[in-house]
């Protein structure tokens, strides 16, 4: 059995079937979980494999990872990389793979490596910066490279950061976007428009206004035109990812605490904005989640709320389903079935199913419909239809960093595995969940119980959530008007079970015993 250590890691894959009692190495199974010995870890990013199979990349503690698996899950290829987090990884068509991180000691070498199928290095390229935040990788039409990140100017201001490499690992340019205004600026990703232009997004800080940052920059990264947006009536805005066809280019977004879409022409005009009813809340999270474009135009959104939240929409950005997964997601991979893997982390804040817990990687696969195992719910869909603010602001580009020799020790790593769901943690290392916050009322309970709540809760209420004992979600209601009434309980199992309520930024939870 797992052991109750203060700290390690694990990758679990949960198929549509359900959840496994044991392991059958280099089978399909229901269910797996890797995981180190003594450490902590999580997954920052993950891609299909040329040859099959799925591709991760992560980090801990004062080391990165990269991992090959099966079509099923299991582990084939573990590496660790020492001093270095690993935040980005692609597939290549030879079988092998480019990763992009950071060297974890002072945060200041941008690190790209280019790696075989046997996962030896062929080469790497080291840019030193003053500091590096968020790293992406991409690849562009003539298969250079396109690395975007948050870095730190000669006068310690945040600032966009971009650069372009050849197949061959040469650095071709590298440059530093400062605005005029000399506020703060983040980039979280970056894409090809068709013209062979660059697009870099993200998002400037001004004091109570953060809006969402687009720069158009040449093939050669100097600034064309930089723009900013914001969903009317709110004070926080970000994006966090890019896709780009036909009908224009589409956003990954944070409004408030939502999740969102916005829709930009290649004129950088706002088109469309949707905003969902979930927010960001990335507690282990280095990654923002991400977004992805099916060739029939409908999209693929992941991100973190107080749990993993994947939503599959139309072409318009309508929604088809929302799926609740029990981990903070990192990315999501499409699957060649039509289905798709969700990555993320945890443990889970606010619900704890025995005792002990474990930090946690997490890897679910749903079908093409949206289902999943016990571990991943649908939610009803919900949106919000948005208007959209834009601002034209000005950039300046300046070369950046000076190429380094940094040599990273690379080791064999060995992921443990035993069968086993996501595991939660009762408000452990969290400022944000307030526990025993909810009373219900008849505790126990038979047929019904009502929640009282404080008047900060009624006025902020987003959602009233009940769970099991085991971490499954049971009862979910947006409607503000059920704390006033009774919630039914009849049809549920004798037992221990979990209340939370989300009402503005923060999680409120309570116990409620439900006897028969």
């Amino acid at each position: 059995m797992l052991r109750h250590i203060p700290l390690f890691v694990s990758f679990m894959v949960i198929f549509a079937n359900g959840i496994s009692d044991s392991i059958h190495a280099q089978t399909k199974t229901n269910s797996l979980v890797y995981y180190l010995e003594n450490d902590g870890i999580q997954v920052n990013a993950a891609d299909r494999h040329a040859g099959g199979g799925y591709l991760l990349s992560g980090g801990g503690y004062m080391s990165g990872f990269i991992a090959k698996t099966d079509e099923n899950g299991n582990p084939e290829l573990v590496k660790g990389v020492a001093d270095h987090v690993i935040s980005d990884i692609i597939h290549e068509a030879d079988s092998g793979f480019t990763t992009v991180g950071y060297r974890q000691t002072g945060n200041n070498i941008l690190n790209l490596m280019r790696w075989n199928a046997q996962a030896d290095t062929l080469w790497t390229m080291n840019l030193e910066l003053n500091r590096v935040w968020y790293p992406r990788l991409r690849r562009l039409a003539n298969q250079d490279y396109l690395i975007s990140a948050t870095t730190m100017t000669e006068a310690s201001e945040l600032a966009p950061l971009l650069l372009r490499v050849s197949p061959q690992g040469a650095l071709l340019w590298s440059k530093i976007y400062e605005p005029t205004s000399n506020e703060p600026a983040y980039a979280y990703s970056a894409a090809e428009l068709p013209d062979g232009n660059l697009l870099i997004t993200g998002y400037i800080a001004s004091p109570g206004n953060y809006r969402v940052l687009l720069t158009q920059t040449d093939a050669q990264g100097n600034p064309l035109l930089s723009r900013t947006f914001a969903f009317q009536n709110t004070y926080h805005n970000a994006c966090y990812d890019v896709v780009q066809g036909e009908e224009g280019i589409t956003l990954l977004c944070e409004t408030d605490n939502d999740i969102a879409l916005m829709r930009i022409g290649f004129d950088l005009n706002p088109l469309w904005g949707k905003s969902f009813h979930s927010y960001f809340y990335l507690y282990f999270n280095e990654s923002k989640g991400n977004l992805i474009r099916n060739t029939d135009g409908s999209l693929l959104l992941s991100g973190s709320s107080d749990w993993g939240n994947f939503i599959k929409t139309d072409s318009q950005g309508t929604p088809e389903y929302i799926l609740d997964a029990f981990m903070y997601m990192a990315d999501a991979v499409p699957a060649d079935d039509g289905g798709t893997m969700l990555f993320g982390n945890g443990p889970l804040i606010g619900v704890k199913s025995f005792p002990g817990y474990y930090p946690q990687i997490g890897v679910y696969r749903c079908d093409s419909l949206g289902e999943g195992s016990s571990c991943v719910g649908k939610s009803t869909p919900f949106f919000e239809e948005a208007e959209i603010d834009s601002e034209d602001i000005q950039f300046i580009a300046t070369p950046a960093g000076i190429l380094q020799q940094n040599p990273a020790a690379i080791y064999e790593l060995e992921f443990l595995s035993e069968a086993a769901c996501v595991s939660f943690i009762g408000n452990v290392q969290n400022n944000i969940t307030e526990s025993g916050q909810i009373l219900a009322c008849p505790n126990p309970a038979n047929t019904w119980f009502s929640v009282d709540l404080s008047q900060e809760m009624h006025k902020k209420f987003s959602r009233l959530e009940i769970f099991s004992s085991g971490g499954q979600i049971v009862y979910k209601t947006y409607d503000p008007s059920i704390a006033a009434g009774a919630i039914p309980c009849n049809h549920l199992p004798a037992g221990i079970y979990l209340i939370r309520v989300i009402a503005g930024n923060k999680s409120y939870s309570g116990k409620i015993s439900i006897q028969h």
